[in-house]
């Protein structure tokens, strides 16, 4: 059996696994801080820029791990007549685990017409493991304390279209990621352990297409994704599941979304739709890769407000009760209902 916190159980600024396997635990705390400024020095010009700080520690069962991370930002938005528009940013990290990267990005975008902008936009990422990755212990996987931050390049543009006056936009948008150390769990032969590797590199590139109509009460609104990935250098390229050639684990390679928002005077109601095809996945005991089938999941929900500072708000996930696996071996939750209040305060 599985142990499942369910949607709606939160834990706030904690992460909590519990195995039902066995009596093993990783707990994670995370807390952070920061300052932002704006300065808009003309009406098309504005810098952004600030500070932050992050620190995660958690207890496990055999390590109390600690992690700090200092972060310095800015972003410069400025135009060029009015139908060329730039954004620079670069985001500084100081992380006690891999010390100081920077992280620039560059995007433009032109006004070829009153509805049509073209744009474009390139940049590095980083992204360090987490506690689970690095330190998790149990019976079924272990943690890898030598993993090393992924690091990413981003290549991407495209097209958005205006009709109607805005009522109806469209977007295509081509892109192209290229990834070194990319972050995968692997399953072992029994009775090892399954754990996390890193990937040397690997690329994944596509097109997301979305579009959107909005009348006084009714909203659509919809989006696919066509993804193609391959791992292309490996440490293991004859591997079945990580090895050169092969896909990268659990990215669909078709993916989508529809929702339908009715507006109501006093609320909302949203009707959702997901769906995500097959993709490659492990099979959990080392016998080589499999691929977990495709599925498609219904969410109904709404507001209401009764007060100005008061709202109540319900949602149904997996309304109509599919049984599918986001991860292979893990079935998602049933039906399930989340209901609440919202307040609001305001102090002038």
């Amino acid at each position: 059996s599985n142990f499942v916190i369910p949607n709606g159980a939160r834990v706030v600024r904690r992460t909590v696994f519990i195995s039902a396997s066995a009596p093993s635990k990783t707990i994670t705390e995370r807390r952070s801080a920061g300052y932002q400024g704006n300065w808009s020095y003309s009406s098309h010009n504005s810098i952004v820029f600030g500070y932050d700080f992050e620190q995660e520690r958690g207890v496990t069962d055999i390590a109390p791990p600690l992690r700090n991370n200092h972060g310095l930002f800015a972003n410069h938005q400025h135009s060029v007549g009015t139908r060329l528009f730039f954004t620079e940013s670069v985001r500084l990290e100081d992380n006690s685990v891999f010390h100081k990267k920077a992280t620039p990005r560059f995007a433009a975008s032109y006004l070829l017409t009153s509805t049509t902008r073209l744009k474009a936009s390139t940049g590095a990422g980083i992204s360090e493991p987490s506690f689970l990755q690095n330190f998790a212990h149990d019976p079924n996987f272990i943690g890898n304390r030598n993993l090393r931050p992924e690091r990413s390049q981003s290549v991407e543009a495209g097209i958005e279209q205006h009709f109607f006056g805005s009522h109806f936009v469209t977007d295509a948008t081509l892109f192209a990621n290229r990834f070194r150390d990319l972050i995968v769990f692997v399953s072992l032969p029994a009775p090892q352990p399954g754990t996390w590797v890193n990937l040397e590199a690997s690329r994944a590139e596509g097109i997301e297409w979305s579009t959107r109509l909005e009348l006084s009460w009714l909203r659509l609104r919809g989006q696919y994704t066509f993804l193609d990935t391959r791992v292309t250098s490996a440490a293991s390229p004859a591997s079945a599941s990580t090895g050169t050639g092969q896909e990268l684990p659990r990215r669909p390679r078709h993916s989508g979304a529809v929702d339908v928002t009715a507006v109501l005077r006093h609320g909302f109601v949203t009707l959702n739709t997901t769906f995500v095809g097959e993709r490659q996945d492990s099979d959990g005991v080392g016998f080589g890769i499999v691929r977990n089938p495709g599925y498609q999941r219904t969410d109904l929900g709404g507001s209401y407000s009764l007060r100005p500072w008061l709202d109540v708000f319900i949602r149904v996930q997996n309304v109509f009760n599919r049984r599918y696996e986001e991860v292979l071996g893990y079935t998602a939750l049933p039906r399930n209902v989340l209901a609440g209040m919202t307040f609001r305060w305001r102090h002038r």
